[in-house]
Order: structure tokens, then C-alpha cells, then sequence
């Protein structure tokens, strides 16, 4: 549970988007009736090129930098 907390604590604290971009993303997704709240593109990009290999039945394999993410 200790290193579950620690991933947490990095994670949010790496984010480059502040809470107020955050905030205006929820906001229009609402307006909008968006479910899906995605705010940085290259973050999609990441998401669809996963469910793509998922689909081809491809092994997952370590990514080298996931946006938002700290370095591995």
C-alpha cells in the first residue's frame, strides 16, 4: 500500500497541466456532453495506439515516456 501511495504522490506531483486547465477541460467536456475527458492529445495518441495493439492481440511491451507520467 506504501508504494501504491509513493506512484500516487509522484504522479500527481509530475502533472504539467495545472488545476485550473483541468478544471476548464471538465467544464467544456460537460457543456459539451463529453463523457470522456482526455486534455492532452499526445496523451490520446498514447491510449488508441494501446487499444490498437490490444485489438491485434500484441503483448504489451514498456513504454519509454507516457505524457503525464514521471520517467521510468
Amino acid at each position: 500500500m506504501e508504494l501504491f501511495k509513493g506512484q500516487v504522490a509522484v504522479v500527481t506531483g509530475a502533472g504539467s497541466d495545472t488545476p485550473a486547465f483541468i478544471a476548464h477541460a471538465v467544464g467544456d467536456a460537460v457543456q459539451n456532453g463529453q463523457f470522456w475527458v482526455i486534455p492532452q492529445q499526445d496523451f490520446l495518441d498514447v491510449v488508441v495506439e494501446r487499444w490498437d495493439t490490444i485489438a491485434e492481440r500484441v503483448n504489451p511491451s514498456p513504454a519509454s515516456q507516457t505524457p503525464g507520467m514521471p520517467p521510468p
